[in-house]
């Protein structure tokens, strides 16, 4: 008992409380943003309807993106260089045009612009904390000192809104379990969207500081060292033995990188940039530390290099996409940043934010962003396609049934068509007829490419006599199979011609469908393959429903299953198009 009254007692309650409202009048905007952004989840939630939730996609992003940016203005008046209220009404200002210029499509699976538009504010305004109060105080260790505070506050705010929102879930389901309450679930959903934004956003906030008090503190925390030590080091040579074994291997055999190796790359980088940065006060203290810092370096350098190939191989092939580019100019910063420390002598860590929000905003804003460069290398490569075939004659596109297109300008026609029918619709448009443009248009976006194609082909229909030969639809009903498998993804697949293939990715991984001969369909995902045969097909009669039209594949992380919708081939069983549904279960590690 006299625990509990000494935890209760008033002078504790106030010293809670007094801290709790220093922090609101410290950074009212940024709590207050929190505040506002746990409250639309919390509607979001108790709506059950998916509409609800798209409809305040604009507005939820907005505080998402208020947080940060407040809170480093917030920061940065205590400075006291600028007028504080001129300050927080730009941030207003900037929040106000993000919320009326921004776009978020409900109809749209991917919208990519929408995407990285947010998350390029997010990552300037997250780098904006780190930097914005120290740009006139020239002094590493003070820089140092107030992003040690951040990341440590970062980790004990998690660490109290984790074990709060497990404690208050157990506390609810033990009054409802011993009381029978029949608390509605969302009551969980509740708890953890209020202690994730506004209580973790509080409890962060209240362990920062005054800038004065980080300013003079020169303790080096001991964990920090240890945290250092034994794990980001280790998993940054890990990755390291892994690249270069690897780099060895690809020497040897002189074959081209993966695409996959690039991730790898940029781990390797983080984990390694992180670590020096976590021991830079004692890196001149240390030997060990001063050794590591300059040789780790070096040792990247020819890993940048094989991540800059695999990535040229990738453009160079398939034209530039959003995600190739996020990776190309990250790799020619990470050589940056590489060369910088393996010369300078003065080591100045806030090159590495300064230079990221840079490299965010010349992404995400203008004529070089990710955006603006893929559309028009999309454009550009497939234009060029269509002007060599002569299929684009003063602008609008025709119709040629004996087009041959070599390997290289088919992935260049595929791939534009593919990209431009999603993300830029109207430069299709403009090179149809206003009734192709109708069914264009009409046609879900991701069959666009495979319409397109038959059109400029004239591929014939499955009813349709080619010579003496007809082609054939062997099909099946699969309406009963389509709930049965508990996939991590679906994608259709239209493979036509001998050489068709296809790339897309799973989680940044590099994925490749591609056609092996006319009964084959293989997917390599990362290091992996699938591989799905199906010869028993040309066996079939004609149009015939059948059970024997699932395949199913298998590797070490994934599980592949294939059903065909239909089949077509010509009487000689010399060629074969189809088209069907994957569905890619990933295994259990």
């Amino acid at each position: 008992m006299s625990t509990i009254k000494e935890l209760l007692s008033k002078e504790n309650l106030r010293t809670a409380f007094g801290g709790l409202l220093h922090s609101h009048r410290r950074f009212p905007l940024t709590l207050l943003s929190a505040f506002v952004l746990a409250t639309l989840l919390i509607y979001s939630i108790s709506q059950e309807d998916d509409q609800v939730f798209e409809g305040l996609i604009e507005t939820i992003s907005t505080f998402v993106l208020g947080i940060p940016l407040m809170f480093s203005l917030e920061l940065l008046a205590e400075r006291k260089w600028w007028n504080k209220w001129m300050l927080l009404a730009g941030g207003l200002f900037v929040l106000v045009i993000y919320f009326f210029t921004t776009e978020f499509h409900p109809e749209d699976n991917e919208n990519i612009p929408f995407l990285i538009r947010f998350l390029g504010l997010a990552l300037i305004f997250h780098l904006m904390v780190s930097v914005l109060p120290y740009l006139k105080v020239r002094d590493q260790q003070k820089f140092w000192n107030f992003n040690k505070t951040l990341f440590l506050s970062i980790l004990i705010s998690a660490l109290y809104s984790a074990t709060l929102l497990a404690g208050l879930n157990l506390a609810i389901l033990a009054i409802d379990q011993l009381f029978e309450a029949n608390i509605d679930g969302k009551v969980y959903g509740y708890v953890a969207v209020f202690i994730g934004t506004y209580v973790n956003t509080t409890l962060f906030a209240n362990n920062v500081p005054n800038l004065k008090e980080i300013d003079n503190e020169l303790s080096y925390p001991k964990g920090l060292k240890l945290f250092t030590q034994y794990v980001l080091l280790p998993l940054a040579a890990i990755y390291l033995i892994i690249l270069l074994s690897y780099e060895v291997k690809i020497l040897l055999q002189r074959e081209l990188p993966k695409g996959w190796v690039s991730n790898l790359v940029l781990a390797s980088g983080v984990f390694g940039v992180l670590a020096f940065l976590l021991l830079y006060p004692i890196k001149n203290s240390s030997s060990w530390v001063g050794r590591f810092n300059k040789l780790y370096y070096w040792i990247l350098m020819p890993l940048i290099v094989l991540m800059m190939v695999a990535i040229y191989v990738r453009i160079d092939q398939y034209g530039v996409t959003e995600p190739r580019y996020l990776v190309a100019i990250l790799a020619c910063w990470l050589l940056g940043i590489s060369l910088y420390f393996i010369i300078s002598s003065k080591d100045e860590i806030w090159w590495i934010p300064l230079s990221l929000i840079v490299l965010a905003g010349v992404a995400t804003f203008g004529p070089l962003s990710s955006i603006s460069v893929a559309e028009r290398n999309q454009e550009r490569r497939m234009t060029e396609v269509l002007n060599k075939y002569n299929l684009l004659p003063e602008g609008k596109l025709v119709k040629n049934s004996e087009m041959k297109l070599t390997t290289e300008d088919a992935d260049k026609l595929s791939g534009g068509l593919d990209y431009l029918s999603r993300r830029r619709p109207e430069v299709i448009l403009a090179m149809l007829s206003e009734n192709d443009q109708k069914t264009f248009m009409e046609s879900s976006e991701y069959n666009r490419k495979d319409l397109l194609w038959d059109w400029m082909t004239l591929k014939k229909t499955a009813t349709e006599q080619v010579g003496d030969q007809r082609t054939i639809n062997i099909y099946r009903q699969r309406e009963s199979l389509e709930k049965a498998f508990n996939a991590d993804y679906v994608m259709e697949v239209y493979p036509s011609g001998k050489d068709w293939s296809m790339t897309s990715s799973i989680d940044s991984i590099e994925m490749k469908v591609m056609k092996v001969g006319d009964t084959k369909l293989r997917i390599e995902i990362g290091d992996e393959e699938l591989l799905f045969d199906f010869p028993e097909v040309f066996q079939l009669p004609g149009e015939v429903k059948t059970e024997k039209m699932t395949f199913e594949s298998g590797s070490t992380g994934w599980k592949g299953i294939l059903i065909l919708n239909s089949f077509y081939k010509k009487g000689d069983n010399s060629f074969s198009n189809f088209d069907g549904k994957i569905y890619l279960i990933r295994k259990d590690d």
